[in-house]
């Protein structure tokens, strides 16, 4: 095994990401930073095709292997499906990694992880493989030659953390662990086809959501004489869901105001479907693409019964029109907390106070709006009583208004 990463790049990973790494998170590393980035112009196979093979060969091909310790995990295998983005061939290589080397902070912020090929895996393709950042299943390797690229993966992780009931005759579920294909981001796979893949699946999971709300007639608790989903606009929710899986940080030095920030988050949407964020949870334990918390969903559960929300907080958070209604619903509840307030502001700041509300808590925004009136977001310059972290959130919103798929 052989350690391989240059002391630049992990300077410049300490320049842009900080010194923070959350456990069970999926970070993504910025476009522009990390990957290779090819033209599929000319080419006769589509990339959508050439992602759902990767993904396909990987459900198929022989269950990972790993060596225990203890009765914990010492070195596990990793598969990989690996593109050809010149002739479109997909086949699989398989890595193997040290279980230490990725439960130790310090590794993997400064030291890399040491990886070791597998040599058995399609022998006739060698290639040089490397882990160029670290995050479980949704990592970033650079393959050699360059005109490889890596379009899914199949890892191992504990069967516990696992929202819902595992298949079993699809063979995902093997003892004590389980395997997850997941199509890990890098900006080798940032394509056109991919990010539009994104939209469409988006807007159908929510036109889904919304058709669903109103075949079952649940009404508004802001407003009894509507339905509950006129409390926010399909747009809205989509925008919230991107600003969600935006970094503020690389943003703030974004040239283009965010495009290929908000594109990445439908590229991992486009690319892996109803898994995308499917396993994700934050250091606040927010889970999945709308980025729940347990006690927000448990309150919305309780206070619209009749929407049928599903009970399990992480099965529920983890299932997209599921979590969608969810999100229609919390606005509307946020919408009743709010109450009058929301007339005393400009309409084009409904949707900001919303946002804020969403991120942090609706007490902020109605404290602000009490206090300033219609001046409630000017004043948090010169006396904020929203949070921090809701100013970037804001930020990252606002962003996405001028852009021509999320206005």
């Amino acid at each position: 095994m052989k350690k391989d990463i240059l002391p630049i790049l992990l300077l410049t990973l300490v320049i842009f990401f900080g010194f923070g790494f959350i456990t069970n998170s999926v970070h993504i590393p910025p476009v522009d930073e990390f990957g290779q980035g090819f033209l599929s112009i000319g080419n006769k196979w589509r990339w959508p095709e050439k992602i759902e093979e990767g993904k396909t060969l990987l459900k198929e091909s022989t269950p990972l292997s790993y060596t225990e310790k203890n009765g914990a995990i010492e070195e596990k295998q990793i598969a990989l499906a690996v593109m050809d983005t010149l002739t479109g061939d997909v086949f699989e290589k398989r890595i193997w990694i040290r279980q230490d080397d990725i439960s130790d902070l310090a590794t993997r912020r400064f030291e890399g992880i040491e990886l070791e090929l597998d040599r058995g895996y399609s022998p006739e393709r060698p290639v040089r493989a490397e882990i160029i950042w670290w995050n479980s299943f949704n990592s970033i390797y650079r393959i050699e030659p360059t005109h490889y690229v890596v379009v899914a993966n199949k890892y191992l992780i504990p069967s516990e953390i696992i929202p819902g009931v595992i298949d079993h005759d699809k063979g995902i579920y093997r003892d004590t662990y389980s395997e997850i294909i997941y199509v890990p981001y890098s900006k080798g796979i940032h394509h056109p086809q991919l990010v539009t893949e994104g939209e469409k699946y988006l807007e159908n999971v929510v036109d889904r959501a919304y058709k669903e709300l109103e075949r079952d007639k649940i009404m508004s608790q802001a407003d009894p004489d509507k339905l509950a989903i006129e409390s926010a606009t399909k747009d809205f929710v989509k925008r919230i869901i991107v600003t969600e899986h935006m970094d503020p940080d690389l943003l703030a030095v974004a040239e283009d105001g965010g495009k290929l920030l908000a594109e990445r988050v439908y590229v991992i949407i486009g690319t892996n479907k109803e898994m995308a964020y499917y396993f994700t949870s934050s250091s606040a334990n927010a889970r999945g693409i709308a980025q729940f918390i347990k006690s927000t969903y448990d309150t919305i559960v309780d206070k619209y019964p009749d929407a049928g929300l599903i009970q399990d907080f992480r099965l529920g958070t983890s299932t997209h029109s599921n979590i969608v209604k969810g999100m229609v619903l919390l606005f509307d509840n946020n919408r009743k907390y709010l109450g009058n307030l929301l007339n005393e502001i400009n309409e084009d700041e409904v949707e900001l106070a919303l946002a804020a509300s969403y991120n942090g808590s609706p007490r902020w925004v109605r404290e602000s709006i009490i206090l300033y009136g219609d001046d409630w977001l000017k004043y948090q310059d010169v006396n904020p009583i929203l949070r921090p972290e809701t100013f970037g959130y804001l930020k990252k919103l606002r962003s996405l208004f001028g852009l021509d798929f999320l206005k």
